[in-house]
């Protein structure tokens, strides 16, 4: 008798024992699918923040402005705010109007004035950095040349900068948006 209870019981023992096993395992399954769209949603929206919504490395700059009695004025306040928000000083500047530049005389937009600025300023590293990054990020294009680094040995740890940054003025009153990649000279030739 106790060996039919035994032939019946134990199958039945062994269904059950499975049957749970199963059940925990594909709780497990479900669980590990749920985390597994948990975590791509999550990969996705995180991509989305990183991408940026147009091309990579599109920077929309005006190449020129019009000529008036207030560019002059307005592009010394503007370097003026970059230099303060960098922490430079601006040691010295001279301007010169380059007009009837030619092809092969530097960078030049068709169609305006360049204007040159040689400029010296003074800060420590990080700072002048920092400052030429918000010049390369304006709204207006310019172009910087002659660039010269030195080491103020008075005065550790700040360095003087000298360069030349162009900046184009036009006579007529419209301005032009360019669309440019970064590494390109938008218009520019020679």
């Amino acid at each position: 008798m106790k060996t039919r209870i035994l032939v019946i019981a134990l199958p039945i023992a062994s269904f059950i024992v499975s049957a749970i096993v199963a059940g925990i395992q594909v709780k497990r399954t479900f669980v590990a699918e749920g985390d597994r769209a948990r975590l791509r949603a999550s990969v996705e929206k995180l991509r989305i923040q990183v991408e940026p919504k147009d091309a990579p490395d599109e920077v929309l700059q005006v190449p020129t402005v019009a000529a008036s009695e207030s560019e002059q004025a307005a592009f010394l306040d503007e370097l003026r705010s970059a230099a303060a928000t960098a922490g430079i000083q601006l040691v010295k500047w001279n301007f010169v109007v380059k007009r009837g530049a030619k092809k092969g005389d530097g960078v030049t937009l068709e169609g305006s004035t360049p204007i040159e600025c040689t400029l010296d300023v003074a800060g420590t590293y990080p700072s002048l950095r920092a400052f030429l990054y918000d010049l390369s990020k304006a709204e207006r294009f310019y172009a910087i040349g002659n660039v010269s680094w030195k080491r103020d040995r008075d005065r550790y740890p700040n360095t003087t900068l000298s360069f030349t940054l162009t900046r184009f003025v036009n006579e007529t009153a419209n301005t032009t948006v360019a669309s440019t990649r970064s590494g390109d000279t938008p218009g520019a030739t020679g």
